[in-house]
């Protein structure tokens, strides 16, 4: 009798997943051009897949966002309603960098959901990006955010592997079949696949109050996010770079701190089978943020001459080269013949790395303004993080 129960729990089981399956809702969003196209399916998880030119690029990506208390926002979702809209707009950016306007086109996707939280596809012509939106006021943390990719066989990756979330985000990009990384192995944003004839290059965009996202292996072909928790409590690290490093003592057991209903940052993924898109896409500037600044015109992009690339060895001169006065008036001899903008000052221009007031005893620093501004080249001076932010009304005064 136990037996036969069994067997026709497992029948049943079964059915249901099949059922669950069959009852699959999917949901289409295709570029403005048609060639990248989205599925979003929906049933007890959610759950999307993207092809490009009718190839897969992606098989099957699931997402979710935990919210504590039991509220999941993904899990067991019941779709209220759902709405398609085309858009077209021009973005004029307060700093231009690729582009002084940006036109931006999508198709978009929007599905909400019961639990009082929507979830937003974008699909533009070099590549696609969602968000999750909670609208309930009462949200205090994200435990955690799902999001898993399963690449088709034989992909690879130009992989930055990190050793520790706390990162400098300085890495080599290891240029790997998927196959060959290591399960566990982990990357920071960005990084870039390929498939076939076609890369995806995976981001993220209006990353604010949240921490960055990390990929890690978890099988052939496929990876999953990691984020760092919220860090409760740190340390100065006395013993290693105490100028720029901290230990961090307590941290939560979740990985941000919210306040009620906010938009989450935008996954994007750049899609393309030609190299130019990645360089001449504006689809980060297009999904971040505006900028909070009233008036930037104060703000001017420009070249920069930069001494750390060449570690300040100058040939051929008649003065000894380093970090002295004699050597940044040369930088910027040659920054106004080449029309160069800016020279850059990097470690070495202050007395120490934590004495930040105080200049070098061999550079003359309001000589060196002085002596750019009469080349029309200005000056920008690097400083760490740490002494910055410990001193920051006094430094920057």
């Amino acid at each position: 009798m136990k037996k036969l129960l069994k067997i026709i729990s497992f029948a049943l089981i079964a059915q249901l997943s099949l059922l669950s399956t069959l009852t699959a809702q999917n949901l289409v969003v295709n570029s403005p051009d048609n060639r990248i196209s989205v599925t979003v399916s929906i049933s007890d998880r959610i759950s999307w897949s993207t092809n490009f030119d009718q190839k897969t690029v992606i098989e099957k990506s699931t997402i979710s966002m935990d919210m504590g208390n039991g509220r999941v926002l993904g899990r067991l979702p019941k779709l209220k309603s759902n709405k398609s809209d085309s858009f077209s707009k021009e973005i004029i950016p307060q700093v231009p960098y690729k582009d002084a306007k940006i036109q931006s086109k999508y198709n978009q996707l929007t599905m909400s959901f019961r639990g009082d939280y929507q979830l937003i596809f974008r699909a533009y012509d070099d590549g696609i990006s969602y968000r999750f939106v909670d609208n309930n006021k009462k949200s205090e943390v994200v435990v955690s955010e799902e999001l898993t990719i399963d690449f088709p066989e034989d992909s690879s990756s130009f992989f930055p592997k990190e050793d520790s979330m706390y990162s400098h985000n300085e890495r080599l990009y290891l240029n790997k079949a998927l196959s060959e990384l290591n399960k566990g192995d982990f990357c920071s944003l960005p990084v870039m696949f390929e498939t076939g004839d076609v890369k995806v290059l995976f981001t993220e965009a209006a990353l604010q109050s949240y921490p960055g996202m990390f990929l890690e292996v978890t099988e052939k072909e496929s990876m999953k996010a990691i984020h760092p928790k919220y860090v409760l409590k740190a340390i100065p690290n006395k013993e290693s770079s105490p100028d720029r490093n901290q230990i961090l003592t307590e941290k939560a057991d979740y990985i941000a701190k919210v306040s009620g209903k906010r938009e989450y940052p935008w996954r994007v993924f750049m899609i393309s089978d030609d190299d130019r898109t990645f360089v001449e896409s504006n689809l980060v500037t297009k999904l971040s943020d505006p900028s909070k600044i009233a008036d930037a015109s104060w703000i001017k992009p420009g070249q920069v001459a930069w001494d750390w690339y060449n570690a300040n060895n100058i040939y051929g001169v008649d003065f000894e080269s380093g970090i002295n006065t004699e050597t940044y008036k040369y930088y910027i001899d040659f920054a106004s013949k080449n029309g160069i903008e800016y020279i850059m000052l990097d470690e070495g221009w202050t007395k120490s790395t934590t004495e930040i007031l105080e200049s070098n005893e061999n550079l003359d620093l309001p000589e060196l303004v002085k002596y750019g501004k009469s080349k029309n080249v200005d000056i920008i001076l690097w400083v760490l993080w740490k002494p910055l932010d410990e001193n920051m009304d006094n430094i920057l005064k």
